[in-house]
């Protein structure tokens, strides 16, 4: 099964009333019923309490407005919601968490007229993060802070850390604006055949795809997105749930999201409306639209309904070999599958995930890390690989005629697994020999729901 295809049944079952309704622990949901596409946003007809316009408004900087936003979060009712004036904003944005939700619109007649944009990725060092930006964050309240000093003291970011927008509050909006991490977009390409780590003038290495998030979702929950443009490479938008894994729930609505390499990822559950997905070849001959990491028993990912899957007519996208997506082995350091050529090689199930080659222990988080996808009613161009579009996890590659050609086994391998029972076959014996109870996935109402598939989409 390369390209599965849901039965009506099947897809009945991802409505947005469905995957928008289930809040809480995988596994222990509550019914939380949430529909934005019924409360359309009129922004003409908003009342703003505080507004951002370098040359003549409150506030010269995004960070700023929504710096008082927090301070005003005691004091009334209902969002507070910041008009942001037509222009280039280069800074980071924080959302913390706060009880009155934030929202932000963009003034300007399109998204490409308001633009919150920074050049940063996964390499960057907290001294150099710290150097770039502590002046931004210096008269911000305590809960901001916060977030910024936990960066900057790393020594490096990491992909988690590494994104221009952060939102941790519930309720959040965002509309009519553009957020762009530039990483890799302008590096001098004179340095292309120097030895790495040799970077140029702008700390741009110049090899290597290095993480760098637009936006970050970092466990808020009810958050929603409207005439959003979201630019970058690897990594463009972060869905991220908390640790234990929740329920926690995102609406993209006439979006546009571009990417190379697993450019919407994640474990959070995130209903995409009539959004274009646009895949970028020019940096590499591969790329993968999704790479979710939902748990298992955690009901929906990612869906896309009536979407528009396209590219940038780039040679490599018009080869007809990119992905929808590969289900991301969140944490793994080792695998229980596939046949190692390692001597010695056992993975074992554990509190941690951690390897030393010849042995290691895979967590239950990493485990049932499975990743869903659905996508449905929607337009998918000629650059995803029409026979074959899911890939295993360092799995190799399927060719335009259906063939796969397979990686070479990896400690972080695992095949793709379209439902549940693809998971439960797989892991039988191994899940056996390590005292693992699969016994209560199968009753499970997420397992039922098959984890990546089609339904009503047309090629094109």
């Amino acid at each position: 099964m390369t390209r599965p295809v849901f039965s009506a049944t099947q897809a009945a079952a991802f409505t947005m009333a469905e995957v928008l309704k289930y809040a809480g622990p995988a596994g222990a949901e509550r019914i939380d019923p949430w529909r934005p596409d019924l409360a359309p946003i009129d922004q003409g007809a908003l009342a703003f309490d505080l507004r951002v316009d370098p040359a003549q408004g409150q506030f010269r900087t995004i960070q700023a407005a929504v710096d008082e936003a927090v301070r005003q979060d005691s004091s009334g009712t209902g969002p507070v919601r910041i008009a942001i004036a037509a222009g280039h904003y280069d800074e980071l944005v924080y959302v913390p968490a706060t009880a009155r939700p934030i929202a932000l619109y963009g003034l300007g007649a399109t998204p490409h007229q308001t633009v919150v944009r920074a050049n940063i990725d996964a390499g960057m060092s907290g001294a150099a993060y710290s150097a770039r930006f502590a002046g931004q964050f210096a008269r911000s309240p305590d809960s901001v802070r916060r977030i910024f000093a936990e960066i900057a003291a790393r020594d490096s970011l990491g992909t988690i850390n590494a994104a221009v927008m952060r939102v941790y509050g519930d309720g959040f909006v965002a509309h009519n604006l553009t957020v762009e991490n530039s990483y890799n977009e302008d590096r001098i390409s004179a340095n292309e055949s120097a030895t790495p780590p040799a970077v140029n003038a702008r700390g741009q290495f110049a090899r290597g795809q290095h993480q760098a998030v637009a936006v970050i979702v970092a466990g808020a929950d009810k958050v929603r997105f409207e005439r959003l443009r979201l630019l970058g490479d690897q990594d463009t938008l972060y869905l991220k749930t908390d640790l234990p894994v929740r329920s926690v729930r995102s609406y993209w609505r006439d979006c546009y999201i571009e990417g190379d390499i697993d450019f919407i990822f994640g474990g959070g559950t995130a209903f995409f409306d009539r959004c274009e997905i646009c895949s970028k070849g020019a940096r590499t001959e591969m790329a993968f639209v999704t790479a979710p990491s939902t748990h298992l028993l955690t009901p929906y990912g990612f869906v896309f309904d009536s979407c528009k899957f396209t590219h940038d007519g780039s040679e490599n996208a018009l080869k007809s070999v990119f992905s929808l997506g590969r289900q991301w082995f969140e944490g793994a350091r080792c695998t229980p599958y596939g046949d190692s050529k390692i001597e010695g090689y056992r993975c074992d199930f554990g509190p941690v995930s951690q390897f030393t080659a010849p042995k290691g222990t895979i967590s239950a988080q990493t485990l049932f890390s499975v990743g869903k996808v659905a996508i449905l009613n929607s337009r998918i161009g000629a650059h995803i690989a029409p026979e074959a579009p899911w890939f295993a996890w360092n799995g190799g590659r399927h060719m335009p005629d259906g063939r796969y050609d397979p990686a070479d086994w990896a400690p972080r391998f695992r095949p793709v697994h379209y439902t549940a029972r693809d998971f439960i076959a797989n892991l039988a014996h191994w899940a056996q020999d390590q005292g693992v109870d699969l016994g209560v996935l199968r009753d499970s109402r997420a397992a039922q729901i098959p984890f990546v598939g089609e339904f009503g989409n047309r090629d094109v």
